[in-house]
Formats: structure tokens, sequence, C-alpha cells
């Protein structure tokens, strides 16, 4: 049985997509003058994840 946290980090596209978003509200906090900048890349970066997602077929669970 495939966990679905199994599937996001094994595929370096959404891995690293949420990497980006953890990174971007972060730097929400920490630069408070760039959140509009910040709210924009991060909407960006979520729909290239909706794609990617929606393409993405779980990895085949072998038999042991």
């Amino acid at each position: 049985m495939n966990n679905a946290l199994t599937v996001i980090w094994s595929n370096p596209h959404l891995r690293y997509g949420g990497l980006l978003i953890v990174t971007l509200e972060i730097g929400k906090i920490w630069f408070p003058s760039y959140k509009e900048q910040l709210d924009g890349t991060c909407k960006l970066v979520q729909y290239y994840l909706i794609a990617i997602a929606a393409t993405t077929t779980p990895p085949t669970e072998t038999k042991k």
C-alpha cells in the first residue's frame, strides 16, 4: 500500500515544488515588504504542482 507522502516524495517535481512553497511562505514572514510578489510566485508554483500532480502516476507496488 502506497502512502501519499511516499508518492509525493518520490516525484522530484512535487518534492521540490512543495519545498519551494514552504520557502515562499517563510519568506512572507521574513520579508513582509515582498509579500505581494511572494504570493504571486506561490500561486504560480501551486498551478504548476496541480498540473504535475494531475499527470503523475503512483509508483508500482512490488510484492514480496
